[in-house]
């Protein structure tokens, strides 16, 4: 046995007898023989754990339960199996056991000496003045096949690790039936950086690497010198690994500020073997014990330059997320970081490092697209939104319900001479596009935006940043002086079109000119008016003025707002002549909001390739009270608390959206414009 002893030997803060190292695991004594930690006394002692020696609290527990009051029983009772004993008063190692002047310099039969150092210690028989008597060598003291404790592992069928039989675990190793590692979800050609090195399964349910291995991962901690001089590394402390993930494990440690906590950083740093090529980089997200939704992606190419994606981690499944593609042209050896520090970190979120992939392709992409936005350029309201952007609506510290679906119309939308749509391109990993998807339901114009480029971080008096924990879409990476398309809609939640709609299902008549919103202080006619010539015409050309700075290459292609009903709709119950719900001189002042967002904030410079859509012709008897609607009318909500985006609310945030056959409405009128704009495959 060989170690490294955070005492000196014989010190007296350890046990007055040596038997309480293991015979009587919370008994403990002081240097004049006296018990400060009694199990005869009963549990309160484990309110105390700062009054126990070391070995009390590395093995106490072990031998000793923690307990817990049973209300059915009314009695306290054991949390767990406890190890068992065997021989202690024989396993036990003595008091000076790991005291030898040839090893250690330390002889308890010399007087005991006070360090030089420490002149304020007690005494002991630790022989250096600087007290780094630690042990360093091989000993045997017993024979630990029949004295030693022996452990008993029991756990409960809802703990993912560890587990005794194959098939036990909630949390299973992706692994084919041979044993090999399954890689799914990857092209073939893919080289792998694990996060360990291995050339054999971890665990039970491990598997057995044999893919393409393509550099390789170290991980390292912001270093602290102390008063003392002694430097230290305090994210350490919470730096954890699982059995679990790609190849069956992962490291993860917890989301921090970097102004509040420096020297927590941990950073992983995957080396890739130099491709001298434009490579497409993935990160695998473990299905457990990936949490934030700010995990910051930095990646060096080999001229020095840096770019990052920012992108939310919690998929809860094994999966592979693009990245992107970028330039790693160039002799050098690419690396790709992250660390555990983030904009929101307290100490909570987990951050997780898994394996990362690497595609080497055999030219740059022509088309790097760019989809961001709000609900209507997410995909609200035409369903199949992927997990990572649709949980836990009712948790407010968990939540994202940016809700991005695969029928938005961004995704379904076909490049003219492309063999298929862009979301299917990106799904089979073509090697022409790369395809980047950061739209976000309720997004408004400021949600977009990156406080770097406004004069104190704010628009119109709200700060700048993202939804549901995410960062500002922006500032997410994708947006780059290679991005060649940006497709989005953004203006109707700053046009308060939400507030508008519930309050005119309210209000007998919302268009009267006489009808003013609670807060307003003038009609809602003139407030809409005021609010969408001005703010709201201003805040969708700063989003557009910001995608220019981030993307000066790129086409920028901006959806407006369809009529939601037909002309003569009523949405409601008519009682007496009067409508409660949407009347028809409601639905005429609804459309109008609609014309104003589109002839008065929809911008369209194509001499600077800023292109306005107007979808109004194409959903024209289309709208909601006719028999082929692309917009959805109200729905149902949650009326019980689940773990989806939408949270436990009358009508579901899929009311008054595009449905699948809207978005694909939508995908055909950007079809046109990349036409028209000779933006082609």
């Amino acid at each position: 046995m060989g170690g490294r002893l955070g005492q000196q030997p014989g010190e007296h803060r350890l046990p007055g007898r040596p038997q309480a190292f293991l015979t009587a695991p919370l008994d403990v004594y002081d240097s004049n023989g006296n018990k400060i930690v009694d199990d005869d006394i009963g549990y309160d002692n484990a309110k105390h754990p700062n009054h126990w020696s070391y070995p009390e609290r590395v093995i106490g527990f072990a031998y000793t339960s923690l307990i817990r009051y049973n209300y059915r029983s009314q009695a306290y009772t054991t949390t767990y199996v406890t190890a068992l004993a065997r021989n202690p008063d024989v396993a036990h190692a003595a008091r000076y056991t790991f005291c030898e002047p040839n090893v250690n310099d330390c002889d308890e039969t010399l007087p005991p000496k006070v360090p030089g150092q420490y002149p304020t210690t007690k005494a002991g028989a630790c022989q250096r003045d600087d007290l780094r008597c630690w042990w360093n060598g091989p000993i045997t003291w017993t024979d630990c096949l029949v004295n030693c404790g022996q452990e008993n592992r029991k756990y409960t069928t809802v703990e993912p690790r560890p587990f005794a039989n194959t098939g036990d675990n909630i949390h299973p190793t992706p692994v084919n039936a041979d044993g090999t590692c399954k890689v799914q979800g990857l092209p073939a050609g893919a080289r792998i950086i694990d996060d360990i090195e291995t050339t054999v399964a971890l665990g039970a349910e491990g598997c057995r690497p044999t893919f393409t291995r393509g550099g390789r991962f170290a991980i390292n901690f912001a270093s602290h010198t102390q008063p003392d001089g002694d430097v230290v590394n305090p994210g350490k402390v919470d730096f954890h690994q699982i059995g679990a993930g790609f190849g069956g494990h992962f490291w993860f440690s917890h989301s921090y500020k970097q102004a509040e906590r420096p020297t927590y950083r941990v950073t992983g740093t995957w080396t890739i073997n130099p491709t001298n090529k434009w490579t497409r980089v993935w990160a695998h997200m473990p299905d457990h014990g990936a949490h934030t939704r700010q995990a910051r992606y930095v990646i060096h190419r080999p001229d020095g330059a840096t770019e990052h994606r920012v992108i939310p981690t919690q998929w809860e499944a094994n999966t592979w997320v693009n990245l992107g593609v970028f330039d790693f042209t160039g002799s050098g050896a690419p690396k790709v970081e992250l660390s555990n520090f983030t904009l929101d970190g307290t100490g909570i979120q987990d951050v997780a490092w898994d394996a990362l992939a690497v595609q080497p392709l055999d030219a740059k992409p022509r088309h790097f697209v760019v989809a961001l936005g709000d609900s209507y350029s997410s995909g609200e309201g035409s369903g199949d939104y992927t997990r990572v952007s649709n949980q836990y609506g009712d948790d407010r510290a968990w939540r994202n319900s940016c809700r991005r679906s695969p029928h938005a119309w961004s995704q379904r939308a076909t490049i003219p001479g492309a063999p298929a749509t862009i979301g299917a391109l990106a799904a089979g990993h073509d090697p022409a596009i790369d395809a980047q998807f950061a739209a976000c339901s309720g997004a408004r114009a400021h949600n977009l935006m990156s406080p770097s480029l406004l004069t104190g971080g704010s628009w119109q008096g709200r700060r700048a940043e993202g939804q549901y924990g995410e960062i500002s879409q922006i500032d997410q990476g994708s947006l780059t002086p290679d991005t060649t398309a940006v497709m989005l809609s953004i203006g109707g939640n700053d046009a308060r079109f939400t507030d508008v709609g519930m309050a005119c299902a309210k209000a007998l008549n919302c268009a009267d000119g006489q009808y003013a919103m609670e807060g307003d202080s003038e009609s809602l006619t003139d407030a809409q008016e005021r609010l969408i010539t001005g703010q709201v015409r201003d805040s969708v050309r700063e989003v557009v003025r910001q995608i220019r700075v981030r993307a000066p290459n790129a086409r920028i292609f901006v959806m407006g707002y369809p009529h939601l009903l037909e002309p003569h709709c009523e949405v409601g119950i008519p009682v007496a002549g009067v409508v409660f719900g949407i009347s028809q001189a409601e639905t005429t002042f609804l459309n109008q909001m609609a014309d104003m967002l589109v002839s008065s904030a929809l911008p369209s410079d194509a001499a600077n390739r800023v292109h306005g859509m107007d979808p109004r012709s194409v959903f024209a008897g289309h709208g909601m009270c006719s028999v082929d609607a692309y917009v959805n009318g109200p729905q149902p909500g949650d009326l019980i608390v689940d773990d989806d985006g939408d949270p436990k609310q009358w009508l579901s945030m899929e009311s008054m959206h595009p449905n699948k056959e809207g978005n694909q409405a939508y995908a055909g009128i950007l079809n046109d414009y990349l036409a028209l704009y000779n933006y082609r495959w």
